[in-house]
């Protein structure tokens, strides 16, 4: 980890911004594709931590990001003590208790950490429940992209 992250200190600069990579949005175009090429080989070099990979793409292509409002990126506190399904209710309860947070009105999503995803499906059944179109539509569209990088 050490390796990787004293080479990306060589390539980004120390104030540069580092981006969380959990909700990418991108416009379907060469600039966009190039980004997501050049991540994928920057996370290829080390296949450790993805968001220094990100700053790497992002250093190399010169992408232009826009920031989406951190209103859109809420964590959820107890979501690293989510176990089994059955606490999904929790989590439903606390967005009908909620509902003046315009993530909640407009876009509901979930902060993840990486522990969660590595050890358990509950990510997956989390935004199943909570978004189910936009999750099978993502579902698909990751399905598609893994067959080309295979």
């Amino acid at each position: 980890e050490q390796v990787e992250r004293t080479y990306t200190s060589k390539i980004c600069a120390a104030d540069s911004v580092q981006f969380n990579g959990g909700l990418i949005l991108w416009r379907n175009n060469y600039d966009g594709n190039t980004l997501f090429e050049t991540w994928h080989k920057e996370w290829s070099r080390f296949k450790q931590q993805d968001q220094l990979a990100l700053s790497r793409a992002i250093q190399e292509t010169k992408t232009k990001i826009a920031h989406i409002p951190s209103a859109y990126n809420y964590p959820i506190p107890f979501i690293l003590n989510i176990l089994n399904i059955s606490q999904i209710e929790e989590i439903e309860q606390l967005n009908k208790l909620k509902p003046d947070l315009p993530q909640l009105r407009d876009i509901q999503l979930i902060h993840c950490y990486q522990s969660i995803t590595l050890y358990s499906n509950i990510f997956k059944e989390v935004a199943i429940r909570l978004m189910p179109d936009a999750t099978e539509k993502a579902l698909r569209c990751l399905k598609s992209i893994s067959k080309v990088y295979k």
